[in-house]
């Protein structure tokens, strides 16, 4: 069972380590951004994303009206409500501008929250 959980570990650990690399090829984070250091771990992926405002504008990389930018919040300061709403901005251009199934898709309140972080 322990080889199982270390095995899963891993995947996981490899799987984040993939997206803060790709979003640093989109140019969504910095080269030197502490998600791409070799002692990092998950949750300062976690952290950097729970506010939605990197990915908002992930969605604005791909598709610049993928979204209406009054509704944006570039600095929600960790309100909740402001980084919900950035939150929801980005899942809702995954439904409607980039074709993902809601099934596919995590709540809004799992990515501010930091649980179930890797779905």
């Amino acid at each position: 069972m322990a080889t199982v959980t270390a095995t899963s570990n891993t995947m996981v650990a490899e799987l984040w380590r993939e997206c803060a690399a790709w979003l640093t090829r989109c140019n969504i984070i910095p080269n030197d951004h502490r998600a791409n250091h070799l002692d990092s771990d998950i949750k300062v992926l976690a952290t950097i994303l729970r506010d939605g405002v990197l990915l908002c504008n992930l969605a604005n990389f791909f598709d610049p009206s993928s979204f209406d930018r009054k509704d944006f919040n570039r600095k929600p300061q960790m309100a909740h409500f402001l980084c919900i709403q950035n939150i929801k901005l980005f899942l809702e251009a995954c439904k409607t501008n980039f074709g993902l199934k809601e099934a596919d898709l995590f709540e809004p309140t799992m990515l501010y929250d930091l649980t179930n972080f890797h779905r």
